[in-house]
């Protein structure tokens, strides 16, 4: 990679630092990508009881937490309402998120700042770096800007998000640079007047996953000479939720009844496990996997056949496909959000209506009766490489 002027200092901010998640994944991923290039890397996260700072592969970690709000207890899946409504005051405006983040810039002394999610973090603290000269990045890695008290279609989720949508423009329009990761999502938040590409950078830097060439060759001609010496083994990845498709990708499955020895795996967790334990227990082809850090989850893809990624709302990108990828693992993905800008650009996989169970019933059946899924492949093979983490981090760096 074409080295990119002096060292910089970054202060990444999200409000989880980990790898449970495709945005805490994401943010993980860039900042020891850009640690390892020399850069000196900063990580402010609220997902801690009490205050904590380590380093963790190049990278120096800040975590603090807040008093007035708990991210272990907001992704609970039963809440108090009258606890929910005092956490939801301060996603937005929080004193001590604030207070921290104040006390963590003047230890790093960042030359850029580079927001990622920041429900509960207090959109004051974007404010506070542009006050301080400090280079502004937002990266677009959800919707709770949009609407950060919830996609409830009650009375009174409708009048907050609508009483802080001035508040929230107001504020990010401090940010120097505005990313996504997907065309969809930056075009979103444009078209409803989020940002102004005309006084703001506007672009889209792609997610990136970290993988060895030789060891996904490898894999594929392995994958090759293997195709339908079995029954085609399908496999899900991500959070047990409804918004997921997780329960339209069931209900296809079981309608491939013809079809006794295919099998589908589903690896995950979420609020809805209970509902989907249901759901396959009578259908012996169907297993659930619980949630897999890697490497456990590297063996999973690679005994797999396809990836099943049935998504019902508008990922912002679905970076799960580029796991599957570059896994060696063709997609069928569905056509919400920014998964059809990856599946298009890969070649590496088929888009379905999510509006219609049947397509993807088809779509599952052409893939269970393909003597072999070498154009898949092969396009994966030429491709991938545009979702190189060495090339987000120049991306960014251009950018900062």
């Amino acid at each position: 990679m074409e080295k990119i002027g002096e060292a910089v200092k970054i202060l990444l901010v999200n409000m989880f630092y980990n790898e449970e998640g495709g945005a805490q994944k994401s943010t993980t991923l860039l900042a020891e990508q850009l640690a390892k290039e020399g850069h000196e890397v900063s990580v402010y996260s609220i997902d801690t009881d009490k205050p904590v700072k380590e380093q963790k592969n190049g990278v120096n970690v800040y975590r603090r937490s807040t008093w007035t709000f708990n991210l272990n207890y907001i992704f609970k899946p039963q809440k108090s309402v009258l606890k929910h409504l005092f956490y939801k005051c301060f996603e937005t405006y929080n004193k001590k998120a604030e207070h921290n983040f104040e006390e963590i810039l003047e230890q790093v002394k960042p030359e850029v700042v580079h927001f990622n999610c920041l429900s509960g973090m207090s959109l004051s603290i974007i404010e506070i770096a542009k006050m301080r000269g400090i280079r502004t990045v937002l990266t677009l890695r959800d919707y709770w800007l949009e609407k950060p008290w919830g996609i409830k279609k009650n009375f009174l989720v409708k009048i907050m998000n609508k009483r802080l949508e001035p508040r929230i423009k107001k504020t990010l329009s401090y940010i120097d640079v505005v990313t996504a990761p997907s065309a969809f999502t930056l075009n979103h938040f444009i078209d409803k007047g989020y940002f102004n590409p005309s006084l703001q950078i506007c672009k889209v830097v792609e997610n990136a996953v970290t993988f060895s060439y030789s060891n996904l060759k490898e894999i594929i001609e392995e994958k090759r000479s293997i195709v339908h010496e079995k029954n085609t083994r399908f496999l899900f990845v991500g959070s047990i939720l409804r918004q997921k498709g997780i329960f339209k990708m069931v209900d296809a499955f079981k309608k491939l009844s013809n079809y006794p020895d295919i099998t589908l795996e589903i690896v995950g967790r979420g609020a809805d496990v209970e509902q989907l334990q249901q759901e396959i227990v009578l259908d012996s082809r169907i297993r659930y996997l619980g949630f897999q850090f890697t490497p456990k989850l590297d063996e999973i893809y690679r005994s797999a056949d396809v990836l099943l990624v049935p998504s019902d709302w508008d990922e912002p990108f679905g970076r799960v496909v580029i796991e599957g990828n570059s896994n060696g693992l063709p997609v069928i993905g569905s056509n919400r959000g920014g998964i059809p800008e990856i599946i298009t650009t890969t070649g590496g996989g088929e888009i379905f209506d999510v509006s219609n169970v049947l397509n993807l019933v088809d779509v599952m059946e052409k893939f269970i009766k393909m003597s072999d899924y070498n154009n898949y492949f092969d396009s994966i093979l030429l491709t991938i490489d545009t979702y190189k983490i060495e090339k987000q981090s120049e991306k960014f760096l251009r950018l900062y």
